[in-house]
């Protein structure tokens, strides 16, 4: 927005793990009856997200249904720079009061730099940079004028700045500005149009522009519809609106990060849209020493236990994984410790003690809670809920 101022585990690692399991309905298999130690709240208590493109966006979903716009929201009282709640961790509280306190016909024509009560289109954008980076790049915080917004970040950031008139596509994580507006890009569709985020009246959302040629029913507008109303659905239903015209397409320039600042280790910016949306609400992400660990059995959590493919993820860490198909064991040695699950005996041994956790098969693979492999490998565990993202590090390198 432009005032006068002129705003998993995801552990997934294609690795095939016991080809004599036969079974491919997920069951639970308990060793002992004593309670399993669950990953159902962060193991580290951290507001300053690791900062990657995936954790861009996931911080940049949060304000979606607690924030409406307000032209100068998050701006300071002088109208100069970021204000206190866009160089704060976190919703502001008087943002989601405020929402809940409007009607679906809200005008934001009468809340004008009502600045506590809500955010505007560079405001939005400057808070989420704050989630990531803190103090780290600026003192001041990251609220800029919309015109300048895209070459300024650039500078501060290091990325590369495109001129409206040379850009030709836009990937994921791009900042996007223009004399008037700014948003966030989420990823591009086939068909040409654009998946993003930004604040605009009457709030914050994530929305689809229409294709280069003028489109309505554009692929962009389709998945902003269905993600709002899955995800988002009573701010759906008091906020309908998604669609946004090409111009969104023509009259904005481009600042791409660079890799160093801002790491992209899922890949979305050689993603489309549709597959980066899915991988953001629907996976649970998981990361070995800052690289993502991928597998044919997702990471998933159920009744509060994160649950992750054994072998994938100790592979990761060094530790070598056995299957004995006459007697229906795996076996994993690390550096550190030794653990064998027997499948035909429905019992987990952890250096020569019976372990009460517990495992499951999932898609003929054996999955363990994430602790029980944190414990085997020696490594900390981190969990950003926001991202639905496990950061794993060897603790004893």
């Amino acid at each position: 927005m432009m005032k006068k101022r002129i705003f998993s585990i995801a552990i997934m690692v294609a690795l095939v793990f016991l080809s004599g399991i036969t079974t491919t309905n997920k069951y639970k298999i308990s060793a002992l009856n004593e309670k399993e130690e669950k990953l159902s709240t962060p193991a580290v208590e951290n507001k300053l997200y690791t900062p990657t493109v995936k954790n861009m966006l996931a911080n940049a979903t949060l304000p979606i249904g607690k924030a409406v716009y307000v032209y100068g929201g998050a701006w300071n009282e002088e109208d100069t720079a970021a204000g206190i709640e866009a160089m704060s961790y976190g919703i502001s509280p008087q943002w989601e009061k405020f929402y809940n306190s409007q009607s679906a016909s809200y005008d934001y024509n009468t809340t004008r730099y009502q600045i506590h009560n809500g955010l505007d289109c560079t405001g939005y954008v400057g808070w989420t940079m704050y989630q990531l980076f803190g103090n780290t790049y600026s003192d001041t915080g990251y609220v800029y004028a919309s015109k300048k917004m895209a070459a300024t970040y650039a500078g501060l950031f290091g990325g590369t700045y495109t001129d409206k008139s040379n850009v030709t596509k836009r990937q994921c994580g791009d900042i996007i500005s223009s004399n008037g507006h700014a948003y966030m890009v989420v990823g591009q569709c086939k068909d040409g149009s654009v998946v993003f985020l930004h604040a605009s009246p009457p709030a914050v959302s994530l929305c689809g522009t229409y294709t280069p040629g003028g489109n309505k029913n554009s692929e962009a507008v389709k998945l902003a519809t269905h993600y709002m109303k899955t995800y988002f659905p009573s701010h759906y239903k008091k906020y309908p609106s998604v669609s946004r015209n090409q111009k969104y397409l023509t009259d904005y320039n481009r600042m791409q990060w660079s890799e160093e600042v801002l790491p992209d280790p899922d890949g979305y910016r050689d993603m489309w849209a549709d597959e980066i949306l899915k991988d953001l609400f629907e996976e649970v992400k998981i990361y070995s020493s800052g690289k993502r660990v991928l597998s044919d059995a997702a990471p998933y959590i159920e009744d509060g236990t994160t649950y992750v493919p054994l072998r994938a993820v100790s592979e990761s860490f060094g530790a070598d994984v056995l299957w004995d198909e006459k007697t229906k064991t795996a076996t994993v040695k690390s550096d550190y410790h030794t653990l064998k699950i027997n499948l035909e005996q429905n019992n987990i041994i952890f250096d020569d003690t019976y372990d009460a956790r517990t495992f499951q098969i999932e898609n003929d693979r054996i999955t363990v809670p994430i602790r029980m492999v944190a414990q085997l490998c020696e490594l900390s565990v981190k969990w950003e809920g926001v991202s639905k993202s496990v950061y794993l590090e060897n603790i004893k390198r």
